[in-house]
């Protein structure tokens, strides 16, 4: 009995630290509806593959966590019951010690640069501001950072509404990380371990 919990437990270990020596894609998809003072969003953010890992959901009304893609899911779970009967808990008056650990905030913002690739950003919609002339700019700033500056990680698929003050926007990014190599880069800095 023993030597099988044993075999279990390193199983369990062993295939955790393969899982974070892998490279992960994480996608995270977003919705934006604005017309008249209404307001309509919700964000999907999935890790693992494009079609299959650990996903999460929230929109104004839920949040749920799932194992499958967005279209088809294994199991979901949702986290957002119970809100009315929560009680906030009170922060306590008492002062914290300070860390006397200097973070060398540029290093591990470097760091975070090096270890995450980002692979590109598409967005789709139409958007307007009341006063026309900022949405100009904004749509002028937009297509020359995404058909300009960076082509290949930009695909931008947005229509200025000169006329009201709305936004329809869908959008998608993709980035992959080891997590195992992020943790070892940012715990160096924040050890004070020589590079």
């Amino acid at each position: 009995m023993v030597l099988i919990t044993l075999s279990t437990l390193i199983t369990i270990l062993v295939s955790i630290i393969v899982l974070l020596c892998l490279r992960w894609t994480v996608a995270i998809s977003g919705r934006l509806n604005y017309d008249e003072k209404l307001v309509d969003y919700s964000v999907f953010g999935l890790v693992g593959t494009e079609r299959f890992g650990i996903g999460f959901e929230k929109d104004r009304d839920n949040f749920t966590i799932s194992l499958g893609g967005r279209q088809r899911k294994l199991f979901s779970f949702d986290l957002s019951g119970g809100k009315k009967g929560r009680k906030t808990e009170k922060l306590s008056t008492e002062s914290k010690p300070k860390k006397s650990r200097y973070l060398n905030y540029l290093s591990m913002a470097s760091t975070f640069r090096r270890s995450v690739r980002w692979k590109g950003l598409k967005l789709t919609g139409e958007f307007g501001f009341k006063n026309p002339a900022w949405t100009g700019k904004l749509f002028g700033s937009l297509m020359a950072i995404g058909n300009g500056l960076y082509p290949r990680r930009f695909h931008l698929n947005i229509r200025p509404n000169f006329d009201k003050q709305m936004a329809r926007m869908d959008g998608t990014t993709l980035i992959q990380l080891c997590p195992a190599l992020l943790a070892w880069r940012v715990g160096k800095i924040y050890f004070g371990f020589n590079r």
